[in-house]
């Protein structure tokens, strides 16, 4: 059974590294010092437009930084 399973790793290896990575990722989002910076940031805005922006703006630093260095390690 366990040799069928690793047979069959070289075709679902990319989807499971996407698991885990997500996996991880959400764990990461969701730790205290990310909600409290996150809450921080967006409540010095009254207005909900501007919070909005400023949280995406986050969000998509960190996403620029993972995939910058995932590209990094697939070319290496």
């Amino acid at each position: 059974m366990f040799e069928m399973w690793i047979e069959h790793l070289s075709e679902y290896g990319i989807v499971i590294a996407l698991v885990i990575g997500l996996g991880f990722g959400f764990i990461h989002a969701f730790d205290p010092d990310h909600m409290v910076a996150v809450s921080t940031i967006v409540g010095r805005y009254r207005n909900p437009f501007r919070a909005f922006w400023v949280g995406i703006s986050w969000g998509l630093g960190h996403t620029t930084t993972l995939v910058a260095i995932g590209l990094l390690v697939i070319g290496l």
